[in-house]
């Protein structure tokens, strides 16, 4: 059931996000590096705030629509009712575009006030252009999710690495003129515009019926927006989830210098959790198990897809994690020459957080399958905690404690989504293959720490080392398996290696 529900159906799909993610992550690497080495840091401290502030209005403008149609739109396609899927993306789109307006005219009026509590005066020129960014991003969030629910993603991932180079393009410009952080933000809003219509433009072509007046049954909008309404309201508590929230506390109670330098560590960190299999098959996995769910005897293929699932993450994120802890002090050293040396033990604690937040995703997915959503609304209980332990740990402790605030808090939250989870349907963990992974992941590390002396202040010896310790872990994965033979051939075939 594994080898015909995902080898299948996702194979080709499965790859193209990991070829486009890849190209993408030397991308914003690159973008990374730059505005990081250009700017000042009480420059990218305000850059930082901005593009937090934008999150902020994106969270409060999806309307809980993008995963909605993650979850709907597979299951009429499958039941050959892509009438409704048509009548259910044209609501969705329209929907989002009037909320979106709304915050735009509420943004001129917001602007002064907010740029006078946090003392920072660029926001009170930028917030609109930011909301602006904002409602786009919605957008082409539930585009791609339409596109995801097609299985079109290597359409979305080659169009999201020519936005991404675009972008490059744009800032290597801007910040080659010192043009300045308004710029940079123009720069974003060109790109997202640009991309917003492409994706239309596609799912136009695959929906004509998106101009039909016809609209969707009473019961199935009914199925939506209640679905809808539950994941919004689970998308505006999650705020409270976002890094944002630690740089608006940083920025009012330490400055916008130690703001600049907690997003240095955090943008690491999600960057690579956004390139961890937790992220990038999770497009793919979505679907997919919807897809099992509406099929007879599905327990046990879901079973088999959320065990696989985990196994992937856990492929990524334990070398990673051992990564971190033993090269970053060397890499911000070599690349950095201790600009930002205050955040290297904070991304040591932030980067085991945001793993673990990936394996909160799997059970999200039986949430939303079995139209239980709310529960991941009850969940976020836990930001109670969250909030109260940031302003506490911050004041104390500085940036590290907003890390602490947020491991502590992550940890709860993933025990929280267990028990609910329990309530729906008992899954197992892959325990055996978690340890052996554990176990070549140590290996990999080992082999780092007899290097590391030798290392220097080169970067190519730096990235030998990287590639060196990479190769040691795959060995000692092939040696020590984590995956059953079965999905050893899945990854082969994925990897176009099915003869080896």
């Amino acid at each position: 059931m594994l080898k015909n529900s995902i080898g299948q159906i996702s194979i080709r799909s499965g790859v193209s996000n990991y070829v486009g993610k890849t190209i993408m992550t030397v991308v914003d690497a690159a973008i990374f590096f730059l505005v990081t080495k250009k700017l000042l840091i009480n420059d990218y401290g305000v850059y930082s705030f901005l593009i937090a502030v934008l999150s902020f209005f994106a969270f409060f403008g999806s309307l809980g629509i993008p995963y909605a149609l993650l979850r709907f739109i597979p299951e009429y396609m499958s039941n050959g009712k892509k009438d409704i899927a048509a009548s259910i993306i044209r609501l969705s789109l329209f929907a989002i575009t009037v909320f979106g307006l709304l915050l735009i005219g509420i943004s001129f009026l917001a602007a002064g006030r907010l740029s006078a509590i946090f003392d920072i005066e660029p926001l009170k020129r930028w917030l609109p252009l930011l909301i602006v960014i904002g409602v786009s991003y919605i957008i082409i969030r539930a585009e791609d999710e339409i596109l995801n629910s097609l299985f079109l993603q290597v359409f979305r991932n080659v169009f999201q690495v020519l936005a991404s180079l675009l972008k490059l393009v744009l800032f290597i410009i801007v910040l080659q003129y010192g043009l300045g952080v308004s710029w940079l933000l123009m720069a974003i809003a060109a790109v997202s515009i640009l991309q917003m219509l492409v994706y239309f433009l596609k799912i136009n072509k695959c929906f004509p019926e998106i101009y039909l007046r016809a609209p969707a049954p009473k019961e199935e909008l009914r199925r939506f927006s209640i679905f809808s309404a539950k994941e919004y309201s689970y998308v505006v508590t999650a705020f409270f989830w976002d890094m944002s929230l630690d740089i608006y506390i940083i920025a009012y109670l330490l400055g916008s210098v130690s703001a600049g330098i907690f997003n240095f560590a955090s943008s690491i960190s999600f960057f690579l959790l956004h390139w961890s299999p937790g992220i990038v098959l999770q497009s793919v996995m979505s679907p997919l198990f919807v897809r099992e769910y509406v099929k007879p005897d599905n327990f046990s293929s879901l079973k088999n897809l959320f065990k696989f699932y985990n196994k992937c993450k856990a492929f990524f994120a334990f070398p990673v994690i051992c990564g971190v802890w033993l090269l970053t002090d060397k890499a911000e050293l070599i690349i950095y020459h201790n600009k930002f040396a205050p955040a290297v033990n904070t991304l040591k604690i932030l980067v085991i957080s945001v793993m673990l937040q990936a394996f909160t995703m799997p059970i999200r997915n039986i949430y939303n399958i079995f139209e239980k959503n709310e529960y991941s609304l009850y969940c976020n209980i836990v930001i109670f905690y969250r909030v109260c332990a940031s302003f506490v740990f911050i004041r104390y402790f500085g940036i590290i404690g907003a890390a602490y605030a947020y491991g502590s808090s992550m940890i709860f939250y993933f025990f929280v989504h267990l028990f609910f989870m329990r309530r729906i349907i008992k899954m197992q963990y892959p325990i055996r293959s978690f340890f052996n992974t554990l176990v070549n992941s140590l290996i990999m590390a080992f082999f780092i720490v007899l290097l590391k002396p030798f290392m220097g202040d080169s970067v190519w010896r730096f990235l030998l080392v990287i590639v060196s310790a990479l190769l040691v872990y795959l060995i000692a994965s092939y040696i020590n398996k984590p995956f059953k033979k079965e999905e050893t051939n899945y990854i082969k075939e994925s990897l176009g290696f099915a003869s080896i």
